[in-house]
């Protein structure tokens, strides 16, 4: 009868040192579970309404450079082309020259998109063409 009293004693034990360790994996089953889920809800998670606003805001800022490059493309090739002046031999006397004339500053159509997109403040329309 004593040595049946041990037996059960040992197993007792045993059976503590178990539930010890059982309740230590659940812990960490729950921490990982825990660690998993945050992980899978901030790649779920929605983009900021400045987020959006700002990737839309770099979009239309690319479509906007192309659209200055097309046109500063079309005013090349519309551009008169220069003829190439002959040399002429240099004079020995020294002529007054008549004081330079400032020319009117002439804008270009890119120039002037962006003079437009500067001075609005709700965006622009065709009503706001030049």
């Amino acid at each position: 009868m004593k040595k049946f009293k041990e037996d059960l004693q040992g197993v007792s034990k045993e059976f503590k040192a178990l539930t010890k360790k059982t309740k230590e994996l659940t812990t960490k089953l729950k921490k990982a579970a825990a660690g998993q889920l945050e992980k899978a809800q901030t790649a779920i998670k929605l983009k900021s309404p400045a987020q959006h606003a700002a990737g839309a805001l770099k979009v239309l800022t690319n479509h906007t450079e192309k659209l200055i490059k097309a046109v500063e493309k079309f005013e090349k090739a519309r551009a008169p082309k220069k003829a190439k002046a002959k040399a002429k031999p240099a004079r020995k006397t020294a002529a007054k020259k008549a004081p330079a004339r400032k020319k009117a500053a002439v804008l270009t159509a890119t120039d002037q998109v962006i003079n437009i997109i500067k001075r609005s403040k709700k965006g622009i329309g065709q009503k706001d063409r030049v």
